[in-house]
């Protein structure tokens, strides 16, 4: 079966594409579509539960829990697979000739559209394809400070490395940090410190931020991984959209931080030129 054919079958993202942007969800990170055994596993999400546990592409997961789920509709069987966050799961899956028992723990995963037009703001309009390191530069700063991104995905499939895609139907695949510290009881939660200035559009001529009222000036300061400095500009801003020309052209291509300080406060982003 080609592609282009499972894609059109694909009636599920991550145990069933969200109906919502943004939904989040206790799963375990797969792709499933119908199957006569219950569902067949389409695509993997690296770093998830199931890739930790060994499930695989073109695995027929027949039963959850030990429970069959062989003649149930779609949606009882993502059901099934879904659930609370941290509570173990079986899934019986078949493999060729042979039947396995896997377990994993389901994970809070977040899945989060990204529209070809939010993908044009950071590279403008010329370009049809973009790399893999180019839409995760994307959805990197479309995460929350408590998200870990695991892959960006185009039409139903994981962009893999050395793979250029279209802007069409591209999603980000988020899983929830671990806590590095367990916090103790009573103790004061301090707000993280959130810059004033928030960078929406970064390309070769153009770089576009939000400022916030009252704030005063913006610096922008363009550097790329190897702490050259490309641009250090202080702009008069006004509060909501801005745009600010630069000339980006002979920039060598590659990976760059784009920091904007307002009122004190630091926004640091990351972006790739091409």
């Amino acid at each position: 079966m080609n592609r282009l054919l499972k894609v059109s079958m694909a009636l599920s993202l991550l145990l069933s594409i969200p109906l919502m942007a943004d939904e989040s969800f206790g799963g375990v990170g797969i792709t499933i579509v119908p199957a006569k055994e219950g569902v067949r596993v389409v695509e993997v999400i690296p770093g998830t539960p199931a890739a930790e546990a060994g499930v695989l592409p073109e695995d027929r997961i027949c039963a959850v829990d030990a429970v069959s789920i062989t003649g149930k509709s779609f949606d009882e069987a993502r059901d099934a697979l879904r659930g609370q966050k941290g509570k173990p799961v079986e899934i019986s899956v078949i493999r060729e000739a042979d039947t396995l028992s896997l377990t994993m723990r389901r994970k809070t995963l977040t899945i989060k559209d990204y529209s070809e037009q939010s993908i044009e703001k950071w590279y403008g309009k010329d370009k049809s394809s973009y790399s893999k390191e180019e839409l995760e530069a994307v959805a990197l700063q479309g995460a929350s400070s408590d998200a870990e991104l695991l892959s960006v995905m185009s039409d139903g499939y994981v962009v893999l490395d050395n793979e250029t895609v279209s802007a069409r139907e591209v999603k980000a695949v988020y899983v929830d940090k671990e806590p590095v510290f367990k916090e103790k009881k009573n103790s004061e939660k301090k707000a993280p410190v959130k810059g004033n200035a928030k960078l929406k559009a970064f390309n070769r001529s153009v770089v576009g931020f939000v400022a916030k009222p009252k704030a005063g000036d913006v610096r922008l300061v363009i550097t790329d991984a190897n702490g050259q400095v490309y641009l250090d500009k202080v702009v008069s801003a006004k509060p909501g959209a801005n745009q600010v020309s630069w000339d980006g052209d002979k920039v060598p291509s590659g990976r760059y931080s784009i920091a904007l300080e307002q009122a004190g406060t630091v926004s640091t982003y990351f972006s790739v030129l091409r």
